[in-house]
Formats: structure tokens, C-alpha cells, sequence
């Protein structure tokens, strides 16, 4: 490990993030960690934080139209850190997301209706709402290989791309909460005594909506061989390189095409160039879709291949 710095993880500040997600909250690609189809688990180790790298990555997309068939494309607002705390801002005035506008007009719009009229403004406005995703950098205790049928084992570098309830967990565990009674686990990505992460997914109601919330972190444990922590640091994936992004004139024409009935959502994502991407960074999609927050559904990774907008910033 002697090639590698790592990095001392900032228990402070995954405190400020938990309490900022409990303040809000009342085919398949290699690269990414899979969810069980159906009931069941994925064990995995969330990597060390490397030094001058993200812990994670946070992003916003949202999601145009009906599953399995909505265009997913990423909001241009970032996580934002400020005095006052830390919020979804664009970066610059001309970077504001024409997403967020029309959903927060929306909002505005139905304030001054009657409320059956409302009711209905208020649901479109929910359609196009943002949705958080985090990234993750981690590795598979244990998967199928599909092609062989052979068990693999700490299979990775992968993405762990997760929804805010994943997310929260993670960050709560970390840090704790005495309102709740939850222990405070420290670094459990530490590859001296950090602790792998066991994901469930239950599938709830008549829809078959995924939940996570009984996900938990095991016992402390190592995270492997010197060889093999020295493999995974090398192999990195790029989490900051994940979206994608399309051009404010492309997303205003894909929000308008959507609201106005018309179907060239996809026509704008298939016009926009992909970007060429490094050995070990992550492929420009947003396929992880795998966690329901607030009442949103994120699909699972086959449903969301060729649904996702492209595009450069």
C-alpha cells in the first residue's frame, strides 16, 4: 500500500451529510454493483477514501416519463457547500438546470388554483422532480459470474450507485444518531476494521417497488491481502467522471418536448456525443438506478439501458 495514500475520512462532515439527508427525508454493465432481480442481498466492501479523491459523488437526475421507458437525464444544480450548510445549487447562473425551473414553477403555479386544479399541476410537477444518486466506489464480496456460472469473489473495483435511503445508511452508520439510538460505527471503510456493507432489497406492493431500508453494515473485518488492497487502489473507478451532462439548450428541449406531449426526449439523447472515457473511468450512463426515494422509483439496471441522456457539459 506503500504507492497509495489514503486518506482520513472526514466523521464531521459525513455527519453534516446525514443530518442534511434527515433534515430532507420526513443488461447489465461491469462496472456497477448488480441488485438481486427479485428478494434478496449483495455483500459488498465500501473502498478507502483516497487522498485529494471524493469519499463519494453526489449528482441529481430526473427522470422523463413512465417505466421501464423514462429518459434519465442529470440535473446541471451540485451539492454546494455554503455557511449556512450544504444545498443543490447550479455553479454559475447560466448553469441553472431548466428542469428544476419549470418544476419549481410549477409548484408556484398550483399555490394560486383551486385545489382540484392543483392537484393535477402538482403531479406533473412530481414527474420531472430531481432525485439524488450517489457513487460509490466498491467491491463485490461475492457474485455469480453469469457468463461462466462460477462464483467470483471481491470482484472489483465496481460503482456502487445508490439512492439517498442507501445513502443515508451509510452516513448515519458512520457517524451515528443519538435521536434514533444509532450506534456510531466510525470509518467503515477503514481496510484495517472496516466493516462490509450487506444490501437487501425487498420488493414491496403490487407494483413490485425495491425497498432497502434493512440494509446493514456487518463486524469489523479486513478488507483483504496487501496485494489485493493494492490491486483495487490502482483500479479506481473515475466517480467524478460518471455524468455526463447535456447542454442547457438540450435539456430545455427535452422538458419542453416532454411537457408538450412529443416524443424527441430520446431523439435529443441519441444526438448528443459520447464522451471517450479513460481505461478505469466509469461509462457516461446512469444505470444504477436501483433505490425509491421519496415515493420515486428508481428501476433496476436492465430496465434503464438505452434510456439515458448524453450529452457534454
Amino acid at each position: 500500500m506503500a504507492d497509495y495514500e489514503l486518506d482520513t475520512l472526514d466523521i464531521n462532515e459525513i455527519g453534516r451529510e446525514a443530518n442534511r439527508l434527515n433534515k430532507e427525508q420526513t443488461a447489465t454493465n461491469d462496472n456497477y454493483v448488480r441488485m438481486p432481480e427479485k428478494d434478496g442481498f449483495v455483500l459488498i466492501r465500501i473502498l478507502p477514501k483516497l487522498k485529494g479523491k471524493p469519499f463519494f459523488h453526489a449528482v441529481r437526475i430526473h427522470r422523463l416519463g413512465e417505466y421501464p421507458n423514462a429518459k434519465t437525464i442529470f440535473c446541471t444544480r451540485e451539492l454546494i457547500k455554503t455557511p449556512k450548510g450544504e444545498f443543490w445549487k447550479a455553479s454559475s447562473p447560466d448553469r441553472e438546470c431548466p428542469i428544476c425551473r419549470e418544476y419549481n414553477a410549477m409548484w408556484e403555479k398550483s399555490k394560486k388554483m383551486p385545489p382540484s386544479q392543483a392537484k393535477v399541476i402538482q403531479e406533473q410537477a412530481r414527474s420531472i422532480k430531481p432525485v439524488e444518486r450517489y457513487y460509490y466506489n466498491a467491491i463485490v464480496r461475492s457474485q455469480l459470474n453469469g457468463k461462466t456460472n462460477q462464483i467470483e469473489n471481491n470482484v472489483g473495483p465496481k460503482i456502487f450507485s445508490c439512492g439517498k435511503t442507501l445513502h443515508n445508511i451509510i452516513c448515519v452508520s458512520i457517524y451515528g444518531n443519538e435521536t434514533t439510538g444509532k450506534r456510531k460505527l466510525g470509518d467503515v471503510a477503514s481496510p484495517v476494521n472496516g466493516r462490509d456493507f450487506k444490501v437487501v432489497k425487498v420488493v414491496r406492493g403490487a407494483n413490485g417497488y425495491p425497498n432497502y431500508d434493512q440494509s446493514f453494515f456487518e463486524d469489523p473485518s479486513p478488507l483483504g491481502t496487501k496485494e489485493q488492497i493494492n490491486n483495487w487502489l490502482s483500479s479506481y473507478q473515475d466517480l467524478e467522471s460518471i455524468p455526463v451532462y447535456l447542454t442547457i439548450q438540450q435539456i430545455e428541449e427535452a422538458i419542453h418536448s416532454f411537457l408538450s406531449g412529443d416524443e424527441p426526449v430520446a431523439q435529443v439523447a441519441a444526438e448528443a456525443p459520447k464522451k471517450a472515457v479513460s481505461k478505469n473511468a466509469a461509462p457516461k450512463v446512469e444505470e444504477g438506478l436501483l433505490d425509491d426515494v421519496e415515493g420515486l422509483i428508481d428501476s433496476d439496471i436492465e430496465a434503464q439501458l438505452g434510456n439515458i441522456g448524453f450529452g457534454k457539459r
